[in-house]
């Protein structure tokens, strides 16, 4: 078989592989393909390949370098800070198993919200062992320590009214 019919089968697969998104392996036929027979808009398009690919490369490691830094600080207590970098990891490369954990944690720290406003609503009324319940419960949905400790602030008042309150004598029924 002569070269240059080589070079066109080599150009062909890597037609085909291109299609089937294997650019990394398109690229080596191509590449193959030039070696056989130059032709500068072949080697011009693996060039804008070899640029796109390290492009996307580029972006793979920043959505992976955020979504390691939003798991950091989401185990520093920070849930906040760890949403807003998986947030941007997903921007960033989409991913649709990221993408799914992202909706749970904006799904839980909405759950959060509505028994911290609860919670909030119950103080209100004066009734604090309700509201640090819906409290409680929030923070297992959403960690937050400036909760945790009105949680403990508010339990103190709790205490210390408890030891004021005047003991009332239980009377039984004749």
């Amino acid at each position: 078989r002569s070269k240059t019919a080589r070079a066109q089968q080599l150009r062909a697969e890597g037609e085909q592989l291109q299609n089937q998104k294997r650019y990394q392996e398109a690229m080596d036929r191509y590449r193959q393909s030039l070696s056989l027979v130059p032709d500068k808009a072949l080697a011009d398009h693996v060039t804008r390949m070899g640029r796109e690919l390290a492009r996307k490369d580029e972006q793979k490691a920043r959505a992976d370098r955020l979504w390691s830094e939003g798991t950091a600080s989401l185990k520093a207590s920070r849930p906040e800070e760890a949403l807003s970098r998986f947030k941007e990891s997903v921007r960033t490369w989409p991913d649709q198993t990221r993408s799914a954990y992202v909706a749970d944690l904006e799904r839980r720290k909405a759950a959060a919200q509505r028994l911290r406003n609860e919670g909030a609503a119950l103080q209100r009324q004066n009734r604090p062992a309700e509201a640090i319940s819906r409290y409680r419960e929030s923070l297992g949905y959403w960690p937050d320590t400036a909760l945790d400790s009105h949680i403990a602030r508010l339990e103190a008042a709790a205490k210390k009214a408890a030891v004021r309150a005047p003991v009332t004598p239980v009377t039984q029924a004749p």
